[in-house]
């Protein structure tokens, strides 16, 4: 409890410097304009007179002598434009923030993003980004695919099959969705393939039977799968099972029937299965609901 009461008092402090230091950057650091010069940082740890001076108070207050673990726990709290901003003042605040990236999930959700902004931003603390409704294209993937990003949610952009396929071939993601991109069975087969990935979201897209062509021997790693609203049948959905490690599945609103419903039930256990909006009898989903063995089946 005192450790909370001190750690407040200790972010107000903070945060007031914070609404100084925004008088004095609004023009050249604000994230909502984009300007990511905020990534060059300058490992002298020189900057102007104000950011020296802002240094020297946050020294000044103490912070510096606060174990990183309290540091971590204080910068916490803080917006992800604080965040940038602690990047620039000091490698002691640089070290509590970039862990504290580590936790969060920058958002730079309908905002435009050109080619050399994404080089630097790739270069950032996080692991960590969203950016849905950005008009971000293969060539935009083709960037994210080099960069350490663990969890990357790219939704209801231009990806397509090229970025896709870009995409597949990063060694870091651990978590991925390219909801609303256009992608086909090509671009699903090439991420399919990804032998990292551990939660993958292709909903809303173009992927069709062919997509799950092999399915099984492509990839043993995913763990969560959603491919709501696509073009799956029959046919294509029987080749998803049985998987590996495959525990929560999505074919929400394709076009399986009872047939594959009830292979896709029999043949794995899942934690969460949903089949909702596909063309199962009624009759065949009370048989379901006597007999399923998955923790939540949606039908």
């Amino acid at each position: 409890i005192i450790m909370k009461f001190y750690s407040h008092i200790i972010l107000s402090v903070i945060l007031n410097f914070f609404i100084q230091w925004d008088y004095l950057y609004a023009t050249d650091m604000d994230i909502e304009n984009y300007d990511l010069r905020i990534f060059q940082f300058n490992p002298a740890g020189r900057g102007t007179l104000e950011q020296e001076q802002f240094h020297s108070s946050l020294e000044a207050g103490g912070l510096k002598t606060l174990p990183l673990e309290t540091l971590i726990h204080i910068f916490s709290f803080l917006d992800q434009s604080s965040l940038f901003r602690l990047e620039k003042v000091s490698s002691w605040c640089r070290g509590a923030s970039r862990e504290v990236w580590k936790e969060k999930s920058l958002d730079l959700s309908e905002r435009a993003l050109k080619n050399e902004e994404l080089y630097q931003l790739i270069q950032g603390p996080f692991l960590s980004l969203k950016a849905i409704l950005c008009k971000l294209n293969s060539e935009h993937a083709r960037i994210f695919a080099t960069s350490n990003l663990k969890v990357l949610v790219l939704d209801n952009n231009e990806v397509g099959d090229e970025g896709a396929e870009h995409l597949a071939k990063s060694t870091t993601l651990l978590k991925l969705s390219l909801g609303a991109n256009h992608i086909t069975s090509r671009g699903a087969k090439a991420l399919f393939s990804n032998s990292h990935l551990k939660e993958l979201s292709l909903s809303t897209n173009e992927i069709d039977d062919e997509g799950l062509t092999n399915f099984t021997a492509l990839n043993t790693t995913l763990i969560s799968l959603n491919l709501a609203l696509n073009k799956i049948t029959t046919k294509g959905a029987k080749n998803i099972v049985p998987h590996r490690s495959l525990l929560y599945l999505i074919l929400y609103r394709n076009y399986i029937e009872d047939e594959a419903a009830e292979y896709i039930i029999e043949t794995q256990s899942f934690n969460s299965l949903n089949l909702k909006g596909n063309p199962i009898t009624p009759d065949k989903i009370k048989s379901f609901s006597k007999k399923f063995t998955i923790k939540h089946l949606i039908l």
